[in-house]
C-alpha cells in the first residue's frame, strides 16, 4: 500500500542551500525574506503583548541575531518595553537590521553587559543567538550566557523564553544539545519544520514548536525533495480498512511471539495481549518450559507453549505468519538457540528487547538471516551495542540507517521521536507522536505485539510506521488521567479503538 505521509522534514543542509533560490523564484530578497521572518514572529507574538510588556533580546552575529533586531523593532513600534543585549553583527543583513532598529530610536547594550538584574522583570526570552548554521558547541561565553538564561527561566515559572528558527545551542539535524542549549517553551521555526526538532530531547529544548513558513514553504517542498516525513493519521488510518464482513481469523494472521524466560514472563504476556488487541487472528506464546504454567493463566486468547530444544520450536514456526522474538527472552544459551532459529524463519521476524542484545553478541562474520523481512526495534542503548559503541548514538538518523544497512533491516529506532528507517526505499519517518507515559517497563513489548500483529495482517512497508504510530497515541490516551503511574498494560484499551479508526462511522450508518 502506498505511503501517505505526514509533512516533509528537512536537515539543515538542504535548507541553507535551497532557501533563498526558492524564495529568489518568489521574487524574494533575502532582506525580504528576513522581514517576513520577523513579521511573523510579531504576528505569532502581538496577542501576547499586555500593557507594560517588557521583553529581553539575546542576539547573535549573524542572520538568525538579524531576525531578532528586526523583531524588536517591531515590538517596540507596538509600545514593548524592549532591551536588547547584542554582540556585533556580522552578516550584512544583520548589520543592516540593526542599523535599522538603532535608527528608530531603539538602544542596544554590549551582550556581556547583561546581569541578572536585567532579567528580573522581562516576561519574554526572545533567542536570537543561533541559528541551524550552528554546528559545534557553544564557545564559553556563549555557553556560560545560555546556562544564566536557563537558570532564570527555571526559576522563575512566568518567565517565557522563544527561540527563533531553533534553540541556540541545539543541533537542529539530531534534536542534541551541542554541549549547553536554550531551553525555550516556543521555537518558531521558518519556511520548513527542520529534522532535528522532531526528535530525541528536542521537545525539552524547543517546547511549543510552530512552523511558519513565511509564504516561501509550499513553493519550497515543491522544489526540494526530502527523505524524511512525519508519520501521519491519515496514513495509519489507511493502512486500517474495515474489514471484510465474511473474514475469519485465518484471514488476519498468526503470530509467534518468542520469549519468556524464568522470571521475565510478564514482558511475553504484555506483547501477546497487544498483539490480540491489535487485531492479529492468533496468537501463540513460545516461552521456557519453566513460564509455560504461569503463563497459561493469564489470558485465554492466548496459545502458550513450552519450548526447550529445536524440535519444540520447530512446528511453533511451520504455523505461523510472522515471528517477534525478544519480550523476556534473556540472554542465556537457551535464549540465543531460539534467536538462532528465528532467524531462518522465511517470511517476516521481528527482533526487540533481549533478541537484540543476543544479536548483537553473533560476529557479522557468522551471522545469517533467511527471514523475507527483518526488522528491528532498539532503544538507543540496544542500538549502540548492536554498532559496538559505547554510548547511545546521537545522530538518531545515521543510526537508524547504519544499523539498517548492518543487518539488512526495517529499524524503528525507539525515544522521543521514534525513527523508522525505511531500508530499502532509503527513507526515514518520525513519529512526532506520544507521551512521557510511554517511560515505563514493558511499554517495549507492547509495541512488538502491535507490529507483529499488523505485519500479520498484511501490512509490509507500513507496519512499522504504523505500530510505532498506534503506541504512541495509546499512550497519550492511557495517560489522560497522568503521565506518572501509567502502566504499559494500560494502553490496551485505547489500542482496541485506535486500530479500528473507521468504527463510529460504521455503526452510525448502521443505525
Amino acid at each position: 500500500m502506498g505511503r501517505t505521509s505526514g509533512r516533509p522534514l528537512y536537515f539543515s543542509q538542504a535548507v541553507r542551500e535551497h532557501e533563498l533560490a526558492v524564495a529568489a523564484e518568489l521574487d524574494l530578497s533575502p532582506r525580504e525574506l528576513m522581514q517576513r521572518a520577523a513579521q511573523a514572529c510579531f504576528d505569532w507574538l502581538q496577542p501576547r503583548i499586555k500593557r507594560g510588556s517588557h521583553w529581553l533580546f539575546v542576539l547573535g552575529p549573524g542572520n538568525n541575531g538579524g531576525d531578532g533586531w528586526l523583531l524588536a523593532r517591531l515590538c517596540q513600534q507596538a509600545g514593548v518595553k524592549v532591551s536588547v543585549f547584542a554582540v556585533a553583527p556580522q552578516t550584512e543583513l544583520a548589520q543592516q537590521a540593526a542599523a535599522a532598529f538603532h535608527d528608530h530610536g531603539g538602544r542596544s547594550k554590549a551582550l556581556s553587559e547583561l546581569t541578572e538584574a536585567d532579567l528580573q522583570t522581562v516576561e519574554w526570552i526572545i533567542d536570537g543567538l543561533f541559528g541551524i548554521g550552528l554546528n559545534r558547541p557553544l564557545s564559553h561565553e556563549f555557553a556560560a550566557l545560555v546556562e544564566q538564561l536557563n537558570q532564570s527561566r527555571q526559576s522563575d515559572s512566568a518567565k517565557r523564553v522563544l527561540a527563533i528558527d531553533c534553540p541556540s545551542g541545539l543541533d537542529s539535524d539530531n534534536g542534541f544539545p551541542l554541549g549547553v542549549a536554550l531551553r525555550a517553551d516556543v521555537t518558531l521555526t521558518f519556511i520548513v519544520t527542520k529534522a532535528g526538532l522532531v526528535t530525541g530531547a528536542a521537545g525539552d529544548y524547543c517546547g511549543q514548536l510552530v512552523e511558519l513558513d513565511l509564504g516561501v514553504g509550499a513553493a519550497f517542498r515543491k522544489h526540494v525533495p526530502t527523505p524524511i516525513a512525519s508519520i501521519s493519521t491519515e496514513q495509519v488510518h489507511a493502512n486500517l480498512p474495515p474489514r471484510r464482513w465474511g473474514s475469519h481469523k485465518g484471514d488476519h494472521g498468526h503470530v509467534l511471539l518468542i520469549g519468556g524466560a524464568p522470571g521475565y514472563s510478564g514482558a511475553l504476556w504484555l506483547a501477546g495481549v497487544a498483539a490480540l488487541r491489535a487485531g492479529a487472528g492468533k496468537v501463540t506464546l513460545a516461552c521456557h518450559p519453566q513460564s509455560q504454567q504461569s503463563l497459561a493463566q493469564t489470558q485465554p486468547e492466548l496459545m502458550v507453549r513450552g519450548v526447550a530444544t529445536e524440535d519444540d520450536l520447530r512446528p511453533l514456526l511451520a504455523q505461523a505468519t510472522v515471528v517477534a522474538i525478544g519480550p523476556g527472552l534473556g540472554q542465556d544459551d537457551w535464549a540465543k538457540q531460539q534467536l538462532e532459529q528465528a532467524l531462518q524463519f522465511p517470511h517476516a521476524v521481528v527482533i526487540d528487547a533481549d533478541g537484540l542484545i543476543c544479536l548483537a553478541q553473533i560476529p557479522l562474520a557468522e551471522y545469517s538471516c533467511a527471514a523475507a523481512k527483518l526488522m528491528l526495534t532498539p532503544h538507543p542503548g540496544e542500538a549502540a551495542r548492536l554498532l559496538g559503541q559505547e554510548r547511545p548514538p546521537q545522530n538518531r538518523y545515521d543510526s537508524a540507517q547504519a544499523l539498517a544497512e548492518r543487518y539488512q533491516a526495517e529499524v524503528l529506532l525507539k525515544g522521543a521521536g521514534s525513527i523508522v528507517y525505511h531500508y530499502g526505499q532509503q527513507s526515514w519517518q518520525v513519529c512526532e507522536r506520544g507521551s512521557p507515559a510511554l517511560a515505563s517497563a514493558g511499554s517495549g513489548d507492547v509495541l512488538t505485539g502491535i507490529v507483529a500483529a499488523l505485519l500479520a495482517q498484511g501490512l509490509a512497508d507500513e507496519a512499522l510506521s504504523s505500530a510505532v504510530w498506534l503506541h504512541a497515541v495509546a499512550a497519550e490516551q492511557a495517560a489522560l488521567d497522568g503521565e506518572r503511574g501509567t502502566l504499559a498494560s494500560d494502553l490496551w484499551q485505547p489500542l482496541r479503538r485506535l486500530v479500528n479508526p473507521n468504527f463510529n462511522q460504521q455503526q452510525s450508518e448502521l443505525e
